[in-house]
C-alpha cells in the first residue's frame, strides 16, 4: 500500500505540471492562429478600405468626366465617360469579394450595407444604359440628365465608406477568431489554476528545495573555508586523482619541496611524481608505491631532496581514496630531527660523563687503597735499607724495591690527577715558563730524528694553575706524540698564543660561565671526512681571554673508535711495555681542574693536534706565589726524646710501618686504630701528646672530625692529616681549621714525614715562646 500511495503521490505531484505543459502548448498554438487570423483581418480591412476609397475616387472622376462631356464642344464624345464608368464598375466588383456583410453582426448595418450594394450597381446600370442611348454623341430631346444618377451613386459610395469606417473597429470578429480567443483564454486560465495547484502541492518541496539550496550554499562556504584551511595548513598536502595526476597542492608542500607558490598551478593535471626530485621519485616508485597498492596506505620518515640540493627531513603519509585517487601529507620534521640528534648527542655525552665519573671514582678508590699498601711497603723497605748497611748486596735489592714503590706512587699520582683528587693547589704561574721547562727536558730525551719545534707568540702569559700539572700535561702529550711516530721520525710542534673565546669556535661552544672544576667535562666527536675526526671537550666562557697551548705531531693519527676511548684509564694502543693508558686520562683531569677547553683534531696517517685553552684571570699579578716563611731548624737530637706522638690509623700494616718510622726518627709513639679510640685516649691524657698524626679517611670518625672534637678541648694540640687522596676540600680544611697544621699525601716518605713533623713542632715552639 505504501508503494501504491507513493506512486499516486508522484502522479498527483506531476499532474499539474503536465496540465501546464499541455495547455501551454495549446495556448501557444491558439496564439499563433489568433495572430494569423488578426493579421488576415487587418489585411482584409486595409485592402477593403483601399478599394472603397478607389471606388469613391472613380465616382468623382466619372462625375467630372460627365460634366466635361455636357459642357464640351459641339462634337461631344461619350467614350471618356464610359471608360470612367467601367472603372467605377471594376472598383465595385473588387469590394464584393470581402463580403463585409458576413462579418457584421448588427442586422441594421447589414441591411444598410445591402442597400448600398444594391444602389451602386443599379446606378451603374442606369448610367450605362443612359450612355448607350446617346447616338452620335448627341443628346436627344427629353433625355434625362445623368448628373443626378452620378450624384446618387456617389452618395451610396460615401454611405458605404462611412458604414465601414465607423463600424469596422467595433465589429464582432468571426466565430473562428472568437473560438481561437476562447481557447487562448481558457488555456491561460488552466495554466494559472494548474500553477496554483502545483505551488500548493509543492509548497513543502519548495521549502525543502530552499533548505537544500541553503545547505548547499553553506556546504560550498564550508568547502571554501576547508580549502583555505588546507592551503594554510603547516603540513604539506597533495591530492591525486584516479589518473595519477595532481589535482591539488597546498602552500606548505610547495615550501617543503622548494616549489614556487606562484607556479604551483603548472603542476595541476600532471603526474604527481613530477613534484619530487629524480632520486626521491625512484625511491617512491620502488618502496612506497608497492606498499601503497598492497595495503592502501603508507607512512614513514623520508628525506626529501629539494631543487637547491638541500635536504628536508619529513614524515610522509599516503592513503588511497575509494575513487582510485589518493591523498598525501608531508610534515617537515627537520627541527625535530635536529633536536633529536642534539638530544642523542647530549645523551651520549651524559652517559660518557657518567662513565668517566664512575671510572674516576674507581680510580680514586683504587689509588687510596693502593697508597695504603705502598705506604706499608715503602716504609718497611726503608727499614731494610737502614738495617742492611753491613750487607750491601741485600741493601741494593731493598733500594730496588723502594724505587719500584716510588714508581708505583707516580702511577697512583696519575690516577689521582685523572680523578681530580690529587694535589690541586692553584697559584699564579707563567705558562710559557712551565712549558719551556718541559720542552727543555723533552729535548734531552726525544730521539734526534724527531724535530721538536716551539713557537711561542708571547714571551709570558700568567694564569691561575698548577705548574707541576701543566708540565705533566705537556710531557704526557709529547710522549704520546713520540710513540705515534713510526720509527721515531717526524715533527713535534708546540705553540702558545693568546686568543679570545669568540675567535676560537662557534656559538655552540660558548656559555656564560666557566665550567665547574668539580664536574666531569663532556665531549662530543665530529666526523669531518673519512679517517678525519674532531673531539671537542668542555666549553668556553663568553668574553673571556684564553691562552692556547697546541701540541701537533705528524704521527699515525687516531680513528674515531680510538678517539672515543682515549680518556679511559688503562686504555692504550701501545705495547704492554710502552704505556699504562693513563696519559690522556691524566690530561683530562688537569684540563678539568684548570677549567679548560680542548679540541683534538686527528687524521689517520697524517697526525694529531691537541689544542688546549686555559682561561686567563684579569687580576693575576705577574709574579709567582711568595715563598713560605723560613723557620729556625731545631736539632731533632735535642728535641725528639721529649716529643710524644699519637698515631691514628685504621690499616694495621700502615700503622705498624708508621710506628717504626717514627721510632727510628726518634719520637715516642702511641697508636690506635680508630678516631673514636683516639678521642678517648686524648681526653684521658690531655697533656701526654705533643702531636697527633691521623689518617683522614677512617670509618665512624674521620681524621677531620677527630681534629674538630679535640680542638674544642685542646686548641693548642697540633694535627698532621694523612690522606691517600688529598681532595680540593683538604686545602680548604687546612686554611679553615687552626688545629690542622699540615697534610701529607700517602704513601709518605721518611724524609717528608720527618720534615713535616719538625716544621709543625718548631712553629708550636715559637708560638709558645
Amino acid at each position: 500500500m505504501a508503494v501504491v500511495r507513493e506512486k499516486y503521490s508522484r502522479i498527483l505531484t506531476h499532474l499539474p505540471g503536465m496540465i501546464i505543459l499541455i495547455f501551454g502548448i495549446v495556448a501557444l498554438y491558439s496564439s499563433v492562429l489568433l495572430m494569423q487570423s488578426r493579421e488576415n483581418l487587418n489585411a482584409m480591412h486595409n485592402n477593403y478600405s483601399r478599394d472603397i476609397i478607389a471606388l469613391q475616387d472613380n465616382v468623382d472622376v466619372l462625375d467630372q468626366a460627365y460634366i466635361e462631356f455636357i459642357e464640351g464642344a459641339e462634337q461631344r464624345d461619350a467614350s471618356s465617360v464610359k471608360i470612367h464608368l467601367d472603372a467605377v464598375n471594376g472598383s465595385f466588383i473588387a469590394i464584393q469579394k470581402y463580403n463585409y456583410a458576413s462579418l457584421e453582426k448588427n442586422t441594421q448595418k447589414q441591411d444598410q450595407y445591402k442597400i448600398f450594394q444594391y444602389e451602386i450597381p443599379q446606378s451603374i446600370k442606369r448610367i450605362s444604359d443612359a450612355l448607350a442611348t446617346y447616338e452620335d454623341n448627341v443628346i436627344k430631346a427629353g433625355q434625362t440628365s445623368l448628373h443626378i444618377e452620378i450624384k446618387d451613386m456617389d452618395k451610396a459610395v460615401h454611405g458605404l465608406q462611412r458604414l465601414v469606417s465607423t463600424s469596422f473597429k467595433k465589429m464582432v470578429f468571426s466565430e473562428d477568431i472568437e473560438k481561437k480567443e476562447k481557447w487562448l483564454y481558457w488555456s491561460v486560465i488552466a495554466m494559472g489554476l494548474s500553477g496554483f495547484i502545483l505551488i500548493v502541492l509543492n509548497s513543502d518541496k519548495l521549502g525543502e528545495l530552499k533548505r537544500v539550496n541553503s545547505e548547499r550554499i553553506h556546504a560550498m562556504e564550508t568547502l571554501k573555508n576547508r580549502l583555505s584551511a588546507l592551503d594554510m595548513a603547516q603540513d604539506g598536502i597533495l591530492i591525486i586523482d584516479k589518473e595519477d595526476n595532481l589535482s591539488y597542492i597546498n602552500k606548505s608542500l610547495c615550501q617543503i619541496n622548494g616549489i614556487d607558490i606562484e607556479k604551483r598551478d603548472l603542476f595541476i593535471g600532471k603526474p604527481w611524481l613530477d613534484i619530487f626530485s629524480d632520486s626521491d621519485r625512484e625511491i617512491i616508485e620502488e618502496e612506497i608505491l608497492p606498499a601503497l597498492i598492497e595495503n592502501g596506505h603508507w607512512k614513514g620518515p623520508f628525506s626529501l631532496y629539494r631543487s637547491d640540493n638541500s635536504v628536508v627531513y619529513a614524515d610522509i603519509s599516503f592513503t588511497k581514496l575509494p575513487d582510485g585517487g589518493g591523498i598525501g601529507t608531508i610534515q617537515d620534521i627537520s627541527d625535530q630531527q635536529k633536536s633529536e640528534d642534539e638530544k642523542k648527542v647530549l645523551e651520549e655525552q651524559f652517559y660518557q660523563a657518567q662513565k668517566m665519573e664512575a671510572i674516576g671514582r674507581l680510580a680514586g678508590g683504587i689509588a687510596h687503597d693502593f697508597n695504603n699498601i705502598l705506604a706499608a711497603m715503602n716504609g718497611y723497605t726503608e727499614f731494610l735499607i737502614d738495617d742492611l748497611e753491613d750487607m750491601p748486596e741485600q741493601q741494593g735489592f731493598a733500594r730496588n724495591i723502594l724505587q719500584a714503590g716510588l714508581q708505583a706512587r707516580n702511577l697512583v699520582d696519575q690516577m689521582l690527577a685523572f680523578s681530580r683528587r690529587g694535589d690541586s693547589t692553584l697559584e699564579p704561574l707563567d705558562i710559557v715558563e712551565s712549558v719551556s721547562e718541559a720542552v727543555s727536558m723533552l729535548r734531552a730525551t726525544l730521539s734526534k730524528t724527531i724535530e721538536l719545534r716551539d713557537n711561542f707568540h708571547i714571551s709570558d702569559v700568567w694564569m691561575i694553575g698548577n705548574a707541576t700539572q701543566i708540565s705533566q700535561l705537556v710531557m704526557n702529550l709529547c710522549v704520546n706524540a713520540r710513540d705515534a711516530m713510526e720509527g721515531d721520525h717526524g715533527y713535534l710542534d708546540i705553540e702558545i698564543k693568546q686568543e679570545n673565546a669568540e675567535d676560537i669556535g662557534d656559538s655552540s661552544m660558548l656559555q656564560d660561565e666557566l665550567p665547574d672544576p668539580k664536574d666531569t667535562p663532556t665531549y662530543r666527536i665530529i666526523d669531518l671526512d673519512a679517517g678525519h675526526s674532531k673531539l671537542i671537550l668542555g666549553h668556553l666562557a663568553r668574553d673571556k681571554a684564553y691562552v692556547k697551548l697546541s701540541v701537533r705531531d705528524t704521527g699515525s693519527g687516531m680513528s674515531r673508535v680510538v678517539m672515543e676511548r682515549i680518556f679511559e684509564p688503562f686504555f692504550t694502543t701501545k705495547a704492554v711495555d710502552k704505556g699504562t693508558g693513563l696519559g690522556l686520562a691524566t690530561v683530562l683531569g688537569i684540563v678539568a681542574i684548570h677549567q679548560g677547553f680542548m679540541v683534538i683534531d686527528s687524521t689517520l696517517g697524517k697526525g694529531t693536534c691537541f689544542d688546549l685553552y686555559f682561561p686567563l684571570s684579569d687580576d693575576v699579578e705577574k709574579r709567582k706565589a711568595p715563598a713560605k716563611e723560613s723557620v729556625t731548624r731545631i736539632d731533632p737530637s735535642t728535641k725528639s726524646k721529649s716529643v710524644h706522638i699519637l698515631l691514628v690509623e685504621d690499616q694495621e700494616s700502615v700503622r705498624g710501618a708508621m710506628e717504626e718510622v717514627l721510632r727510628r726518627i726518634g719520637y715516642d709513639v702511641s697508636s690506635v686504630e680508630s678516631g673514636l679510640e683516639g678521642l678517648d685516649i686524648i681526653r684521658e691524657n690531655p697533656t701526654r701528646y705533643d702531636l697527633i698524626l691521623t689518617d683522614h679517611n677512617m670509618p665512624k670518625m674521620t681524621g677531620l672530625e677527630l681534629a674538630q672534637q679535640v680542638y674544642l678541648d685542646l686548641p693548642h694540640l697540633p694535627f698532621i692529616l694523612l690522606s691517600g687522596y688529598s681532595e680540593e676540600k683538604l686545602t680548604e680544611i687546612i686554611n679553615g681549621h687552626p688545629a690542622i697544621k699540615a697534610v701529607l699525601h700517602k704513601p709518605v716518605s721518611r724524609e717528608d714525614l720527618k720534615d713535616s713533623i719538625r716544621n709543625v713542632l718548631e712553629k708550636r715552639t715559637h708560638l709558645a715562646a
